[in-house]
């Protein structure tokens, strides 16, 4: 099974999960916006830093546990 059907299966099991709101509102935002998905998860990114900004973290250091963690996942889904 590859990451994404694995993510998939998680989305469909677990609607209410961060990654499922997160999924509505980012494409809510883009069809609201008119703009394509990879434009309003780019968006996304980008406000991500803004809010990081806001509590004074760095963006950065979280980006890199946070890919860690999406490397672990990647292994999880191909066990």
């Amino acid at each position: 099974m590859t990451s994404a059907h694995y993510q998939a299966n998680r989305l469909a099991e677990s609607p209410d999960s961060l990654l499922g709101q997160i999924s509505r509102i980012v494409t809510d935002y883009s069809e609201f916006e008119g703009i394509e998905l990879h434009c309003a998860i780019r968006d996304t990114l980008t406000d991500l830093r803004h809010l990081c900004d806001i509590h004074g973290f760095d963006f950065g250091e979280l980006d890199g546990d946070a890919h860690e963690g999406y490397i672990e996942e990647l292994g999880a889904a191909h066990e």
